[in-house]
Order: C-alpha cells, then structure tokens, then sequence
C-alpha cells in the first residue's frame, strides 16, 4: 500500500467524444429494442393518479400535512413538464423513462472512468458497466413503470453528485464538490432514498485514498461533513414543516420497521433478485414454509462473505474493487432495507435501482479484469444474454398490466355517465406488474376513450390476475332476507347483509370499507364485474344458493 507521501492527485484519463458518442449511440439502441414492449404500453396504476393531479391543477408529491406523503418536488415538476408537452399520449413519458435510464447508464461508466482510469482495459470496462446497468433485469420496474420515474431521477442526480465528488477530489475543484452538493439536494428532492448518498461517497473516497488515487485534505474533509449535515438537516425540517412528520411516507410504522426476520428476509431476496430472474411460481409453495429459516442462513452466510471479504481486501489490493462493490451495494440498501421484494414476481425490483450500479461495476470489473479470453466472453455473453431475455420478459408483463388497465377502463365508461359504477372485483397485479392498484376512479374520468367526469366507482375486491378466472356471482342468501352472497367457483365466499350498516360501526380497515362498499351495491348503482373476458354487468337476482361459511 502507498504511503501518504506516494499519494498523488491525477486527472483521470477520459475517453475521446468519438468514444462517448459510439458509447451514447450503442445503448440507446439496446434500450430501444430490449424496452420496446415499455415503448407501446400503455399507462398503469399510480400513473392515473399522478396525472389526473396535473390535469386538475395540481403538482404529484405535493405536501399535505398530514403527517403521511412524499416530498418529491422534482417528480412533480417532471409530470408537469410532460404532461405540457405529450398530454394523456403514454409514448412521451415511456420515451422520457427509458432515456433517463440510457443517461443512467452512460453516467455509470463515467463512475467507472474516474474511479478504475489508467488501469489495463479500463474504457472497456466502463463501457462494459453501463451496459450492464442498461440490461440488468431487476429495471423493468423502474424503467416501463411511468411512475418508476421516482428511481430513475434520484439516481440520475445520485450518479451526478458522485461523478462530480470524485472528479473534485482527485483535482481537488472545490467548485465540483459544491456541484456535488446541489446535485445531492436534487437527488433528495426526488426520493429518500438519495439520504444513502453520503455513505456512498465516504465509501468511495475510502477505496480511492486506500488505492492512492486522491489524498485526505483536513479542510475538504471537514467542510464536506459541514454542508452534508446542514443539508440532510435542513431536509428534515423540511419534510417536517411540508408534510407535518420526519418519516412521513406511509409512517414510521411501515418504515422504521426493524426485526430480525424481516431484514434477513429483505437481504436474501435483495441479493438474489439483482442478478437473476423471478423464481418460478410453482416455488412459492416450497419457499414460504422456510422463507424464514432460508433468510437467515442467507444472510449468515452474506456477513461472513463481507468479514471474510474486508480482510482479504485489507491484505490483498486485487480484492478491493470487489469488496468497494458489496459495501456500495448494502450502504445503498440503507433506505430501503427493511422493504421485502418478491421471489416469484417482479413487484418491488424498483428498490434495487439505486444499489444495482454497484452491482453492475463489480460484474463489469470482474468480467472485463478476467486475463483468459474464451472464459471471459464466453461469461460475458451468457450473462448478458440472461439479463435481456428476464428484461424482455419482465417489460412484456408490464405491457400486459398495462393493456388491463386500459380494458378495465374503457370497459368500465361503456356502461354510461353520471352513474355510480360498482366494480366487485379489480385487478391489482399482473406477476408484480401493476395493474389498478391506485388510479382506477382518475383512469375512468381523465383516460380511455370515452372520459366520464361525473362517474362514481366504487371498488369491493382486489384481485390478481390468475384469480381472474374465477365465475363471481351476487346470490340472494336464501336464509335472510336482504342478504348478499358474493360466490366464486372454488367455493369462497364472502356474506354482507343490507343490515350491515349499523354493525360495522365498531370495524377498522379493509373489513368497514369493504361493507360500505357491498352496502352501496345494493342501492341504485351498475353492479358490474371484471373478468378474463372484460367488464361485465351482473344481474341482482339469482337462484338462491346455500351459504358458504365467511
């Protein structure tokens, strides 16, 4: 290891513009065909909502107060942008999704430049990084959501602050270390989980002072904790004095949630889910009875690798990159380490975006650093093949969900205006991909083909897509009178009485609101019913039927 006085301040080498224009080119290529089912999808869940906001005046993520809501001001801002220029047309802002990701990836193998320049294959290896972050499968999400928008510019901004912090102190420009900073509030303007940003950039300067790159000055050391600390303090109060809470969000409980199983939960599917693929379905079955005991030894088995790793990486200079990328990877985590993604599907791969950088440069350099060249393209080729035939696959769910959306609406406005349509059952997920979770009343009155300002509707059941197929029927309950059987084919059920009204005055949650609802079918509404064939109306009168047990 070089002593201090060994240590010397070099401008990295960059590539030549011809090499960042070839470099720009080739990805936007790659994105526009691995994203093309992104390109022809249509709007989807939160989308609706967010839209609907602009449409009626107002700004997406604006504070409430109410101790609940994100501050995320330059999402707003975006919305607001596009919707002046593309309208309600999903192309433009599908367009924008996927080139902000392209920028993304043209800005990880800038990290890559600054951080590995002047080592043997080191502008391959960054070009080689930025197409792995390009085509990593855990983007789908991120990238052919609308409203994944979230991830995208936190870590457009996120990536900006660390190219610039770097750059600043290998040349010591402190007017790039103040760039770095307002790129910082920027990234915290688009999500929270930007606050793992000073982490990321004490880690890198630790790897770089560790190779010799950059040297330790008292003054940029101090004054960079200064402006860090006023500027996550000064983010708090605001969030505190805008949204009436610190947290905020959906509350302290579902955020600062903290117990052993759920974070060794949440690491084992972090650290499976950002190189591979969802499972199979038919595995769920096989890993919810050991879900638990599975995470554990997971993680175990994670901390031992990162102690058995650091010590290698104290011993070894070869290791270090290695051991930079995992400790990148978990401190970008931070924000979001209590939150569970899935196995078997691909809801939640959008908290991976952020993280996966590290894990885009440390397949990149490990790929791109192996000396044997059959090996190295033959593991370059098969992974990247398995990345863009999982993205593909996952765009082409999103594109699915999508269509759903569409169909539910417009079916939903073929039953007339000035009515209060009453839906059963709604989709909420196709595989993970959502469907109408939120934004079904805004989708039905801004969206489709025949908008219904004055529409009602009112939801009783969310459903996921493989339940669809399910024959609901509304039954008269043949043992009294002004009760309700909602009954499906595979024997669920589910009673309300018309009586109800006054019984659930005591009930909390899903349970109250889904008797009011039940309660509202039964006056004068459209009762209808969403299927694998579409929106259908349900009649109010069938044969009686023998009650199954709520």
């Amino acid at each position: 290891m070089s002593t201090p006085s060994e240590r010397h301040d070099t401008a990295p080498e960059l590539p030549t513009i011809r090499w960042w224009l070839v470099t720009v080119l080739g990805y936007a290529l790659i994105a526009a065909i691995v994203f093309l089912p992104a390109l022809r999808s249509y709007f989807s869940s939160d989308d609706f909502l967010h839209l609907s906001t602009v449409i009626e005046g107002g700004l997406p993520f604006a504070p409430t107060g109410s101790g609940r809501g994100f501050l995320r001001p330059m999402v707003g801002l975006s919305f607001l942008a596009e919707h002046a220029l593309w309208g309600i047309h999903p192309l433009g802002y599908h367009v924008s999704n996927v080139v902000l990701h392209v920028a993304n990836s043209v800005l990880v193998a800038c990290v890559s430049l600054l951080i590995v320049s002047g080592t043997a294959r080191h502008k391959d290896m960054a070009r080689l990084a930025g197409l792995i972050f390009l085509v990593l499968a855990c983007h789908a999400e991120s990238v052919s959501w609308i409203s994944g928008r979230t991830d995208l510019l936190a870590t457009f901004f996120s990536l900006l602050t660390l190219c610039t912090v770097i750059y600043g102190l290998r040349l010591h420009r402190v007017w790039m270390l103040v760039a770095g900073a307002v790129f910082f509030v920027l990234a915290l303007s688009s999500k929270e989980s930007a606050l793992a940003l000073p982490f990321l950039v004490l880690a890198t300067t630790c790897f770089l002072w560790q190779e010799g790159v950059v040297t330790l000055d008292r003054r940029y050391a101090i004054s960079s904790i200064v402006v860090t600390t006023g500027i996550v303090t000064g983010y708090f109060l605001l969030r505190y004095w805008q949204l009436g809470a610190f947290v905020a969000g959906y509350g302290a409980q579902g955020h600062l949630r903290f117990h052993q199983d759920l974070l060794a939960q949440a690491m084992a599917r972090f650290a499976w889910r950002v190189y591979l693929p969802p499972l199979p379905d038919s595995t769920a079955a096989l890993l919810s009875p050991m879900a638990s005991r599975l995470g554990d030894i997971f993680t175990l088995a994670l901390l031992l690798h990162g102690v058995l790793w650091a010590v290698l990486a104290w011993k070894r200079k070869a290791w270090r990159r290695g051991f930079y990328c995992y400790t990148g990877f978990w401190l970008a985590l931070l924000p979001v380490i209590n939150v569970r993604i899935q196995w078997t599907n691909v809801e939640g791969e959008r908290f991976l975006y952020l993280a996966s950088l590290f894990a885009a440069l440390g397949a990149a350099w490990f790929l791109g650093g192996l000396s044997r060249r059959p090996l190295r393209w033959a593991l370059l080729g098969a992974f990247l093949l398995l990345q863009c035939a999982s993205l593909w696959t996952s765009n082409q769910r999103w594109y699915h969900a999508a269509e759903t959306a569409r169909d539910v609406i417009s079916g939903l406005q073929s039953f007339g205006h000035d009515k209060t349509l009453v839906l059963l059952n709604k989709p909420d997920s196709y595989d993970g991909a959502l469907v109408l979770r939120t934004g079904l009343e805004e989708g039905v009155r801004y969206f489709g083909d025949a908008p219904c300002m004055e529409c009602r509707v009112e939801v009783l059941y969310a459903t996921t897509l493989f339940e669809l197929d399910h024959n609901f029927e509304l039954l008269p309950h043949s043992e009294s009178e002004g009760s309700y059987l909602l009954q499906a084919i595979d024997g669920h059920s589910v009673m309300v009485e018309e009586d109800y009204y006054d019984r659930i005055e005591t009930w909390d949650g899903e349970d109250r609101q889904s008797a009011f609802r039940f309660r509202a079918a039964l006056q004068d509404s459209v009762i209808l019913l969403y299927t694998s064939n579409g929106v259908s109306s349900v009649p109010r009168t069938r044969n009686a039927a023998t009650p199954t047990s709520r």
